[in-house]
């Protein structure tokens, strides 16, 4: 883009704006009026006039060659330490030459303006002068200054860096040429900052020539390192080809005086606010007739670096502009991207949209001329857009027509992405042409290869819709059209299904390939059967079905009926059906024996059954005549015989058929009729209905019959189980049941009683009234006690003692009788197999309280929560099983690892019972082994944490947060909100921030958890606690926070944003934190609720500043901006006299984002005002 006539590259510009520009300023920066430095050279020769100025010794730089030609035969540096050997204080006169004068230039002043905001000055200077810092102090800036050899990182290089030192340290400079290999070479402090900074970078030089020995230095320490990204101003009458050669592009210009302007220009260029930006392309596009300036200005406006402003600069552009030229314009430009990718940018979607409403229809002929050269490489999106305006436009068929013809010509996959359109526009289309060019893309054939895991490459056809809607639309054009282009339909589709049996069929080199179009198809009417078929032949054969009229049915039929395709025949069938139907039709099927072919079954089967009802008698005859011979000279034909004479006898009673019927069923006299016999295959659903299978009447329920129908195998097909066989009857009579257990449990069972046993413990309904609730807990008791049924029994006992819903409501010392029985089978409860199988990845409390051995210890937590509501203590019983069973000396297995995990769910009461215990189990949480995950996945299960637990496990959890323990991202996660949780209720305000600052190395979710759970802390505080929690820890944390977590900004941002709704009192803290934590999240995920913003900005605590700054925040940082109402009503109460400059740019760039250029601030405000006027 050209600035005072100079043209600076878009890399440059958008390095400015990104804060990724630095600025390399040279001597020539010095030189500029009211400055006026001199040169290095001329520095040199100044330096030598002050420590030798009676000339004695020999200037050894120049050497004469003629009068008019003068060459240094050494470098300045070089000079210079033979000067300071020779005479020396050549640093102490470099001081005197270049003096602190408090002076500085307006190229100076412009250079800071080339960066938007302080903290992204980037100035490294190789002047010992100090120029820049007199600039940023009469600017009012402020950065940090770094001399040498104190240089910072390169690559977070950001401020005033003297890269050779200044006047205020002389003894630091880099003047000699001793300090050059120091900077450079030996000690290479320089070298390092400039590798760094070049790497991650775009740099400008300016104030050097390319024969300055210093850009040597520059240059040769990184030239490696430029790739492309660096610039240097040159003036025109130099030769740019040294620059070129050190990988420096040149940027050219006249004269040194046109510097400032040039940068001048260029920073206000970068000044002018998105506003300013908007209201100029606006005016812009009023114009038919664009200057080269308007051209560049549009050009870079749309290629912003901040894809949110280019996006709203191009709708704003486009909403104004009318004007063909502008789009020519802009595709000359180079951008054609928004026509022809299909991924696209929103800059893009705007100009397409713009493109195709404002020039598709009225600008139909210029826009296709200006698209000729890119036809082939249109994207499907634009003619997917195009389509739908044309459709929503009423747009008339001479701007349809070459449209259409465009698209016909591109690939199918266009026609199948821009289906739905196209078949609206098909239906609506009152032009019979278009509607046939649309229908044929459509359904013209394509061929789809894909991997088959049995048979390897199949290959099918396909056609561009598949779904029954679209069909459905495609045969209302067909009806509204068939009498102009009903033939060429049906020409069409006919050819279409030719060529889909050729791809099907290898082009008919294998005739007996599998005819997946005609078997998928039941029939060729509509029906039941295929409302879910779908695939090239059924919707080709439901278009050429429909597109058949009176008018040239006969044809259509001949030739359907001659054909080699099934489909197609079966096609001609179904037209003779529907068209002439007569007794001629069974001498057509006799003549051409369509009875031996198989795929014709349903159309045969229709058409007989019509034509021989309306057959003559002696057409009859001979159909029955045929049926006979036919199926005398087919063996294994006789179920065939009888299916078509009982379906033909259903509707037309006849002897000779009878007859032949009844023949067949002396043969066969099980012979029975399906119940849809015209169709080789047929589909229904439903459920199956074991209930019914399994009832048996009470008297039949006993032992002996139970254990007989377990022992019977399943009849084929079907899907009772063992367990339906007993849980139904034990369903319906629970007391038999309840008897048949005691029964069971007073004898020596066998086998096949102990299975039956196992299955009533299972299937009864413990808690059902007809089982006596004194007797229960003592049968419970006896089946624990047996080691074949106390695995079932623990699982039942746990799911009527543990459940809500169906729980029994045992005394302490009922559920301790039964829980001592069971103590003696713990290890068969252990080493039980698992309901849950484990895996990798494994959740072990789910599996624990899904286990046996889980099951009883959560009963023997039940035992204890018992107890201490019967007597206020805890259970001593609950204490002895659980010493008895001891989980933390356990050696690894499935049921350990699950014992584990329901133990430390409970953690907080086994430190209650026995706190040395619980003490001793809490070091498996830092050195359990294969314990760890098992014990930290209970612990994630807590939902509060004792202060006596949390004093137990405190080391335990700083090792985890700290990352020394390893229990996996999402295990980690998951136990944040517990953490976060403990640090609000149990810990001290210096602990307090440093527990929530380990949040650094969460992950985002996790974040977000503990963000929440503060929120929902902060609920129960007053506005005064909510402050003093602010500045104790909150704020110092989430600062720390939003630094060091890639998404802890993010998730701030929406916490923000939260509060800034629900506490009024913290919004001033909120606008100071927004822009100390988000202020560079481009996250745009808010929902901003319907007032919020009016509220905020009449919010009378709040600063003018400070309401502007989160009203802003907010219309950035929305996607879906819903609330445009509120919006302006809030700007109504925003003073923009009371802002800053900054802050009004931002408030009015934030309301021109959202669409609101015509906004009006501070009106309410003045309205008041003069209410105040009147009052007084």
């Amino acid at each position: 883009m050209h600035f005072h006539g100079v043209n600076i590259p878009e890399d440059l510009i958008s390095a400015a704006y990104t804060g990724s520009l630095v600025v390399f300023a040279g001597a020539g920066v010095s030189m500029q009026k009211p400055v006026c430095f001199p040169s290095f050279n001329s520095l040199v020769t100044r330096i030598k006039d002050q420590v030798d100025p009676a000339g004695r010794y020999r200037d050894r730089r120049q050497k004469k060659i003629s009068d008019n030609e003068t060459v240094y035969t050494e470098t300045p540096e070089q000079y210079l330490s033979s000067l300071e050997s020779a005479v020396g204080n050549v640093r102490q006169a470099c001081c005197s030459v270049l003096p602190q004068q408090g002076k500085t230039s307006e190229l100076h002043k412009n250079l800071l303006r080339l960066f938007p905001r302080t903290q992204s000055i980037k100035i490294v200077t190789t002047n010992f002068d100090d120029c820049f810092e007199v600039a940023i102090k009469d600017s009012g800036f402020y950065c940090e200054s770094y001399s040498s050899p104190a240089l910072p990182y390169g690559d977070t290089f950001c401020g005033l860096a003297h890269l050779h030192g200044s006047v205020e340290s002389p003894e630091s400079m880099v003047l000699l040429a001793e300090d050059y290999g120091r900077a450079y070479v030996t000690n290479g402090w320089a070298t390092r900052f400039l590798v760094d900074l070049f790497e991650k970078h775009t740099v400008l030089f300016i104030g050097y020539s390319c024969g300055d020995s210093l850009v040597d230095y520059l240059t040769r320490s990184i030239s490696s390192r430029i790739n492309g990204k660096a610039y240097a101003f040159c003036r025109s009458s130099e030769d740019d080809s040294d620059w070129l050669v050190r990988g420096i592009a040149p940027i050219s210009y006249d004269k040194y005086s046109d510097l400032p302007l040039v940068i001048g220009d260029w920073a206000a260029y970068l000044e002018q606010s998105v506003t300013d930006r908007v209201r100029k392309l606006k005016k812009i596009a009023k114009h038919t007739v664009l200057t080269e300036i308007e051209k560049e200005y549009i050009v870079h406006s749309f290629n912003w670096h901040n894809d949110d402003d280019q996006a709203l600069f191009a709708r704003e552009f486009c909403s104004e502009s009318s004007s063909f030229e502008h789009l020519a314009f802009i595709t000359e430009s180079g951008r054609t991207s928004f026509l022809t990718d299909e991924l696209l940018s929103e800059t893009d979607w705007e100009l397409l949209q713009w493109t195709i409403s404002c020039f598709s229809i009225n600008n139909c002929s210029e826009l296709q001329q200006l698209c000729a050269s890119i036809r082939n490489r249109l994207s499907m999106r634009f003619f997917d857009r195009l389509t739908w305006h044309f459709l929503l436009t009423d747009a008339p068929a001479n701007a349809i027509g070459p449209w259409i013809a465009w698209l016909e010509s591109m690939p199918q996959h266009y026609y199948s992405h821009c289906a739905h359109s196209l078949l609206e526009l098909a239906a609506k289309c009152e032009e019979p042409e278009i509607f046939f060019a649309i229908t044929r893309m459509l359904l013209r054939v394509n061929l789809s290869v894909s991997n088959d895991i049995f048979s390897g490459a199949k290959q099918e056809p396909t056609v561009a819709i598949t779904d029954k809607y679209y069909e459905d639309k495609l045969f209302e054009g067909i009806k509204k059209h068939r009498a102009k282009i009903g033939v060429r339909v049906f020409d069409y589709c006919f050819q279409q299904i030719e060529f889909a049996y050729s791809i099907q069929t290898g082009c008919w080199t294998n005739p007996n390939a599998f005819d997946s179009m005609s078997y998928s198809r039941s029939a060729v009417e509509p029906h039941s059967q295929d409302q879910y078929t779908d695939g090239a032949g059924s919707i080709l054969l439901d278009v050429i079905r429909e597109s058949v009229d009176s008018s040239f049915a006969i044809e259509a039929t001949e030739r359907c009926l001659s054909s080699n395709c099934a489909i197609l025949v079966r096609l001609g069938l179904w037209l003779t059906n529907a068209h002439f139907c007569s007794g001629e039709a069974l001498d057509l099927i006799r003549r051409r024996d369509f009875l031996s072919d198989y795929q014709l079954h349903h159309e045969i089967f229709q058409l007989v059954q019509a034509s021989f009802a309306l057959a003559s008698e002696e057409q009859r005859l001979d159909f029955s005549k045929y049926l006979k011979q036919h199926f005398a000279l087919k063996a294994g034909s006789d179920y065939e015989c009888f299916s078509i004479c009982d379906w033909i006898l259903k509707k037309t009673p006849h002897d000779e058929i009878a007859k032949l019927k009844a023949e067949v069923l002396s043969r066969n006299p099980n012979y029975q009729p399906r119940e849809h016999p015209d169709f080789t295959h047929y589909m229904t659903s439903g459920f199956v209905d074991n209930v019914s299978e399994c009832k048996i009447d009470e008297c039949l329920f006993t032992i002996e019959e139970m254990i007989r129908r377990l022992g019977v195998p399943p009849k084929p097909g079907s899907f009772v189980t063992a367990l339906d066989i007993v849980s139904v009857p034990c369903r319906d009579y629970p007391d038999t049941s309840f008897r048949m257990i005691q029964k069971l449990l007073a004898r020596r069972r066998t086998d096949d009683e102990s299975r039956l046993c196992n299955l009533l413990i299972k299937t009864l309904e413990w808690n059902s009234p007809y089982i006596p609730a004194e007797k229960s807990s003592a049968v419970f008791a006896e089946i624990l006690n047996q080691h074949d049924l106390c695995i079932e029994g623990i699982k039942a006992l746990a799911s009527f003692t543990l459940s809500s819903s169906e729980r029994i409501k045992w005394k302490a010392c009922e559920l301790t009788q039964m829980l001592s029985s069971a103590s003696s089978f713990a290890n068969e409860f252990l080493n039980a197999e698992p309901a849950i199988q484990p895996r990798d990845d494994s959740d072990w409390l789910l599996i624990g309280i899904n286990h046996p051995i889980g099951k009883y210890l959560q009963l023997v937590v039940m035992l204890d929560q018992l107890c201490y509501e019967e007597t206020g203590g805890h259970s001593k019983p609950a204490k002895e099983l659980l010493f008895a069973l001891d989980p933390i000396s356990m050696d690894e297995s499935v049921g350990s690892k699950a014992l584990i995990a329901c133990f430390f769910e409970n953690l907080n009461l086994w430190t209650e019972i026995d706190r040395d215990y619980a003490k001793s189990a809490a070091n498996i949480l830092a050195a359990g082994d294969w314990a760890l995950v098992p014990a930290w996945q209970g612990m994630a299960r807590l939902n509060r944490i004792s202060a006596k637990t949390w004093e137990i496990t405190k080391e335990q959890w700083r090792l985890l947060f700290c990352g020394e323990i390893s229990v996996g991202k999402e295990r980690l996660d998951a136990l944040v909100r517990l953490y976060v949780w403990i640090a609000i209720v149990h810990a001290k305000n210096d602990d307090k921030a440093r527990m929530l600052k380990s949040c650094g190395s969460w992950s985002k979710a996790a974040f977000e958890s503990a963000c929440y759970q503060i929120d929902n802390w902060l609920e129960t505080l007053n506005s005064k606690q909510k402050m003093d929690a602010w500045n104790e820890w909150l704020s110092e944390s989430f600062e720390f926070t939003a630094s060091v977590m890639p998404s802890g900004g993010k998730t701030l941002t929406n916490i923000y944003c939260r509060w800034a709704r629900k506490y009024s009192e913290l919004r001033p803290i909120v606008a100071q934190a927004l822009i100390r934590d988000c202020a560079n999240i481009n996250e745009k995920e808010l929902f901003v609720h319907d007032g919020l913003l009016t509220d905020i900005a009449q919010d009378e605590h709040l600063a003018p500043s400070a309401a502007s700054s989160i009203v802003a925040f907010l219309l950035n940082h929305q996607r879906h901006f819903m609330y445009e109402e509120d919006a302006r009503t809030a700007a109504r109460f925003i003073n923009l006299a009371a802002l800053s400059d900054a802050e009004r740019t931002e408030i009015e760039d934030a309301y021109t984002r959202r669409g609101m250029l015509d906004v009006e601030f501070g009106k309410a405000l003045t309205v008041l005002a003069e209410k105040g006027q009147d009052c007084s």
